[in-house]
């Protein structure tokens, strides 16, 4: 796999030397001098990264469909949104910025959004414990990259959008664009929740640009703040918050 630094295919003869059957890369001039080992497969594929996801879901007999997914997404919220999520929800896994937590167990973590054996890896181990609710962050450069191109989300949650990554990106539509592809992604039952307070959510509505075919409501937030609750309307699906304003605090009722 090529990455921005260290490129994959610069180690293929010391991944055989250490007893490697079989090589998927996507370079076939780093391959051509060492396809004559006879007990050494080569696959060639176009994007090494985006087939990764698919490749380990198939090892691992796609434990993603084992439980609900919720991806939460946007420039700033991520990290409150699940922990407020893992602190609502029974049996949850949670990954993000702080760190990777199965039920009571926490593991490092390097990037927000894992690599994408690493995430098939995490996912499987929480069916394994017993876990309903897979709760992520998904950041930006996953959905661009393809890190997470193997799921489909129960829920998909968009908090905000403001600067930030555009040494990546190049541009705010860049930015943009890969983060509303988590709602290209959701299940054909699933349910989207989008700030619309934030100006990009106003426009992801706007656009109706979630899950195809489907299409999110004309009111998916409503803000009444004079009674102090926020009602959030998704596909017929309504949840009340009591809003306290004296704490800024959001409860479920």
């Amino acid at each position: 796999m090529t990455g921005n630094n260290v490129d994959g295919h610069d180690f293929i003869q010391k991944a055989i030397d250490s007893g490697a059957k079989m090589i998927v890369a996507e370079k076939k001039s780093q391959c051509i001098r060492i396809w004559h080992y006879e007990k050494v497969s080569f696959i060639l594929i176009e994007n090494v990264r985006k087939s990764l996801g698919i490749i380990a879901s198939n090892y691992y007999n796609y434990p993603q469909n084992k439980l609900k997914i919720v991806g939460i997404t946007g420039t700033n919220g991520k990290t409150t949104s699940s922990y407020i999520l893992e602190n609502i929800l029974e049996k949850t896994a949670r990954i993000g910025t702080t760190g990777n937590r199965i039920l009571d167990e926490e593991f490092e973590t390097v990037n927000t959004t894992p690599e994408s054996l690493e995430l098939i890896k995490l996912i499987n181990e929480s069916v394994k414990r017993g876990v309903e609710y897979f709760i992520m962050e998904v950041s930006s450069h996953a959905l661009e990259i393809g890190r997470v191109n193997m799921l489909e989300f129960d829920s998909a949650i968009f908090t905000n959008l403001t600067q930030d990554h555009l040494d990546f990106h190049g541009t705010m539509e860049n930015y943009f664009n890969a983060k509303r592809k988590i709602f290209s992604m959701l299940r054909k039952d699933g349910t989207g929740v989008i700030n619309i307070d934030d100006g990009y959510g106003k426009r992801i509505v706007s656009e109706k640009s979630v899950n195809g075919t489907s299409e999110l409501q004309d009111n998916i937030a409503g803000n009444k703040k004079e009674n102090k609750y926020i009602s959030i309307s998704v596909k017929d699906k309504t949840s009340r918050f009591i809003w306290r304003n004296s704490k800024n605090t959001l409860m479920t009722v």
